[in-house]
């Protein structure tokens, strides 16, 4: 049986926590009854065969929604850590312990170049952590949510078939009662003979009973006939669209790992490009030049 954990309290042994057994929602469930007589008509073992068909039903569409679930929350906690990343990748960018080879001028260009392929790594980082959110949000949308809906959808089918069981009991009620007049019936006409004021009250019993009995099998009969309907036309339309569920599903995770793909394959091929070098990134000026450009620049100022 399926288990919950048990009330907290403060008592001596209050670190121990008990599992207690969960009731289960008889409302949600299936009326269960097996008559002792033999009726006419009833598909009880068919329709005992439908009844675990529907729960089998139903406990896999709520794993299937349930390990969706896991994947989605597994995936976004991945596309965080991506987020996180990108934004650390892209900070030291700008910090002042930069990688690479350092500041040097003969070198400022090889750390540009370093810089230019982080922050393409960061940004890269960003929008796959994004992509995996939006998948998320839309695999929730267009497969969990309706997993959830096929389950619940289930519940009306069992109001059906408990409704069934109910016109059962009700006619079986019947039968007995009829059988009781009928029995009383057969003893007092054979006591007290057919015409006897009695022996034609209870027959009249008797007659009054047979119809109530015969109203409640037809009662149960139609609605038996329903019920077959209702399970025809609930597989049809479920296998429909349960194949269809998953056709879309498949093509939803097919288009967005294309995307993530694309966006790797985009920026490896950037950080692939050769970079064009500026012919001013590797002049440098000597000594002598730099003091006189110098001094140069002072005189213009004071005259100025």
């Amino acid at each position: 049986s399926p288990t919950k954990e048990g009330p907290t309290n403060t008592g001596v042994l209050s670190f121990l926590k008990f599992n207690r057994v969960m009731k289960p929602n008889t409302d949600r469930g299936f009326k269960s009854f097996k008559p002792s007589e033999i009726i006419e008509g009833n598909d009880q073992d068919t329709f005992h065969k439908h009844q675990a068909y529907i729960l089998l039903q139903e406990s896999y569409y709520g794993f299937i929604a349930e390990s969706l679930n896991q994947l989605i929350q597994t995936r976004e906690g991945l596309g965080d850590m991506m987020v996180h990343m990108g934004d650390l990748i892209i900070e030291t960018t700008q910090s002042k312990y930069r990688l690479g080879l350092g500041l040097k001028s003969d070198l400022r260009e090889s750390q540009r170049t370093l810089d230019r392929k982080m922050q393409m790594l960061g940004l890269l980082m960003d929008e796959l952590g994004f992509v995996f959110m939006r998948q998320g949000i839309e695999e929730n949308m267009k497969f969990g949510d309706i997993m959830i809906e096929f389950k619940n959808a289930l519940d009306p089918l069992k109001v059906i078939f408990n409704t069934r069981t109910t016109k059962l009991m009700e006619y079986v009620d019947q039968l007995k009662y009829r059988n009781k007049k009928r029995e009383r019936s057969d003893k007092v006409t054979a006591r007290l003979g057919p015409h006897h004021p009695e022996a034609k009250e209870i027959m009249a019993e008797e007659r009054e009973a047979t119809d109530q009995l015969e109203k409640k099998k037809r009662e149960f009969d139609d609605y038996q006939k329903k019920v077959k309907g209702e399970i025809k036309l609930f597989e049809d339309q479920k296998s429909n669209d349960v194949k269809k569920a998953i056709k879309d599903y498949v093509s939803l995770s097919i288009r967005y790992e294309k995307t993530k793909l694309q966006n790797l394959e985009k920026t490896l091929n950037d950080m692939q490009q050769p970079v064009v070098k500026s012919i001013f990134a590797t002049y440098q000026l000597s000594p002598s030049t730099s003091s006189s450009i110098r001094d140069g620049e002072e005189s213009a100022s004071s005259s100025s």
